[in-house]
């Protein structure tokens, strides 16, 4: 038996969608770019002059149940485990990010 096609089958055959071009240039530049996560966090080692006075800060409690702010504080210092500790300049900017994670943290003189 042979098949009956309605019309709006044959026109649905007759008409021919556009192919769109690919989009090279975007996905490509997309693909080279690295992506940042959080355990690819590097802290900066910085050559320190014989003048300029440092702290050692160890973590010596745990940043789970903490605040946003204070985890992120933590980890800019460099702090991410227990027992970690770091060497950092003696200046305002540090002493204020220190004091947000104060009682997370032993501050030592070197």
């Amino acid at each position: 038996m042979a098949t009956k096609k309605t019309e709006t089958a044959e026109k649905a055959e007759k008409i021919e969608k556009p192919v769109k071009p690919a989009k090279t240039g975007k996905v490509e530049a997309k693909a080279e770019k690295p992506v940042k996560t959080e355990k690819a966090v590097k802290v900066e080692k910085t050559e320190v002059k014989a003048d300029e006075k440092l702290l050692k800060v160890t973590l010596i409690r745990s940043l789970a149940s903490c605040k946003e702010k204070q985890i992120k504080t933590a980890q800019a210092l460099g702090l991410t485990k227990i027992n970690s500790f770091v060497s950092v300049k003696d200046n305002g900017a540090m002493r204020g990010m220190i004091t947000v994670v104060s009682h997370l943290v032993k501050v030592e003189a070197l």
